[in-house]
């Protein structure tokens, strides 16, 4: 399973199903993403928070974000300082 944030951007990789991941959701506390595979398995995967995992991936666009400042606006993506 992948997770990816609304612009399309790969958060994380979540691997250990052998078969096609049909269902996935994020617990209420943000803690954990339960996920439901045609290899009739359900794995409950330990993430980070929500904003720690879109934090992550702000960090990895910052070398794309240096040659499309724009972008940065579009993401949500606050400046380090």
């Amino acid at each position: 399973a992948r997770v990816w944030d609304i612009n399309d951007n790969l958060l994380q990789t979540l691997q250990g199903h052998q078969g096609r991941v049909y269902y996935a959701s994020f617990s209420p506390d943000g803690q954990r993403i339960v996920t439901a595979s045609s290899d009739k398995t359900a794995r409950v995967w330990r993430v980070e928070s929500l904003d720690k995992l879109l934090a992550r991936g702000c960090d990895w666009l910052e070398d794309y974000f240096v040659t499309h400042p724009q972008a940065r606006e579009r993401t949500g993506c606050v400046v380090k300082e």
